[in-house]
């Protein structure tokens, strides 16, 4: 079990190298886990103080009320351990998605974004695959998100993030991103190993996602039973 920090997640000012460095610590738990025959584990904790730390008002005052004391570090340690070793673990106090909307998605309208990603966007690098427009409307929306995320235009399906310049900072936004626009939950090892490029994580929305024919099968079966009096409801309910 490493011990790494919500940084590498949220960032923070003058924390750049420390972000860096705990960045390193979760890439290196899941290159372990790679090739290693027993479980790594990497916790990005939130700020920890002891019992006598005192909270002021003023700059910092919000994020300070939000270190975790060393009963609760003990408590999530334990709990992290019984969660059946997974690769990685965050621990926040509050909404991990709204500090994420507050500090590190931009906020900026439609025209702004499209303006700005326009203007700086960087062309594709020469990479070793050949370069393949998305198909259809899923890989189009991935490749939107990684333009946007990345700053590099065109992006084609079998390109893959990191070789993209990605990042595990960059992979959570694109995560949550992906879940906002498909309402599907994505893992962090589903972009780290197993579907890196927009194909592969095409393929796994795509499979995760209701078909046409099951939607239609299910509409059909709700309107019967919409239709069904009260009596032949409690006939089918005693079949």
């Amino acid at each position: 079990m490493l011990q790494s920090s919500l940084s590498s997640v949220l960032g923070g000012l003058g924390l750049a190298a420390y972000a860096a460095a705990n960045a390193v610590i979760d890439m290196f738990t899941v290159k372990q886990n790679q090739s290693s025959t027993f479980p790594w584990i990497s916790i990005n904790w939130d700020a920890c103080r002891d019992d006598a730390f005192e909270i002021n008002s003023g700059f910092g005052a919000n994020l300070a009320a939000l270190a975790l004391t060393p009963q609760e570090v003990w408590d999530a340690t334990c709990r992290v351990l019984n969660l059946g070793l997974p690769e990685s673990v965050v621990v926040s106090k509050s909404s991990l998605h709204k500090r994420l909307e507050q500090w590190v998605t931009p906020k900026t309208s439609n025209a702004t974004k499209t303006e700005s990603s326009t203007d700086t966007a960087h062309t594709r690098p020469n990479l070793a695959n050949e370069y393949i427009p998305p198909s259809n409307e899923i890989e189009e929306a991935i490749a939107q998100i990684w333009q946007e995320l990345l700053g590099i235009t065109p992006i084609g399906i079998h390109d893959n993030f990191f070789d993209l310049g990605g990042h595990s900072l960059l992979a959570i936004q694109a995560i949550s991103r992906k879940r906002d626009r498909f309402g599907i939950e994505l893992s962090m090892r589903s972009l780290l190993e197993e579907a890196p490029t927009v194909g592969s994580i095409a393929a796994v929305i795509a499979s995760q996602k209701p078909k046409s024919q099951d939607l239609a099968e299910i509409t059909a079966l709700l309107s019967d039973i919409h239709n069904l009096s009260p009596e032949e409801v409690a006939q089918q309910l005693q079949e």
